[in-house]
């Protein structure tokens, strides 16, 4: 990708090279979200990691390989955000940075919150902020939503959440999750985006024999501190890919 020569040039020359800019767009699993509770009143506690969140890892390993390079990454996630919220705040929080390279993920709370009814205005939102995005001149490197569990884990305890976990794991042994992903695909081929097909790997190591809902911080939704060091390397390899 482009970005990969931006990152070169600016590390053999910091004073004739601009500092390249790197926007991490998206919800719970951009902003860096991982355990959840619920406080006295019922309300949704979520723990907020963002040392361990894929892009800061990301940018640990840029430091490593480009050590002369500063790049500035700007989490632009926001845990609950569908497509209709990615819309309202992309001029906010996404072009009004001017990047050179937009990583994103949006769609699991698309199909969270309606299931196959909002498939097609996903695809329509999603098309939207691409196109928006590209005319800038910004490169995007989209990621397809991964980690759902399979079934309700005992160890969720609250019966809210375990009516929550109940819901993501039937969208997800449905096939629902998979025509959102399926959705992100086409749209991106549409348009020339370039796609780490994350959602892919992940349904690889399950019908590899793992369990994959042990790589759940939150039991449900959040992939570990963990997986998201795997996520970065997954990502970095196709940002170096021409």
């Amino acid at each position: 990708m482009k970005i990969i020569e931006k990152i070169k040039n600016r590390n053999a020359d910091a004073h004739n090279n601009p500092i390249p800019t790197i926007v991490a767009f998206g919800s719970s699993s951009t902003e860096g979200c991982f355990e959840i509770s619920l406080d006295n009143d019922g309300k949704i506690l979520t723990v907020r990691d963002k040392k361990h969140a894929y892009h800061r890892y990301l940018t640990d390993m840029i430091d490593d390989m480009y050590p002369q390079c500063s790049v500035t990454l700007v989490n632009a996630g926001i845990a609950g955000d569908t497509t209709v919220d990615g819309l309202g705040r992309l001029e906010r929080d996404v072009l009004s940075k001017n990047p050179d390279l937009v990583i994103m993920s949006l769609g699991g709370n698309d199909c969270g919150t309606r299931g196959l009814d909002a498939l097609e205005e996903y695809g329509e939102n999603l098309r939207t902020m691409l196109t928006r995005i590209l005319n800038t001149g910004a490169e995007i490197l989209f990621w397809t939503p991964y980690c759902m569990c399979r079934r309700v884990s005992p160890e969720i305890k609250e019966p809210f959440l375990c009516e929550v976990a109940a819901d993501v794991a039937n969208k997800n042994n449905t096939g629902i999750y998979d025509a959102f992903a399926d959705k992100s695909r086409e749209v991106c081929r549409e348009l020339s985006v370039k796609v780490c097909d994350l959602r892919e790997k992940w349904l690889q190591m399950e019908r590899a024999g793992v369990d994959t809902d042990a790589m759940l911080s939150n039991h449900i939704n959040h992939a570990t501190r963990e997986y998201q060091a795997v996520v970065a390397r997954y990502l970095f390899e196709a940002m170096l890919e021409d």
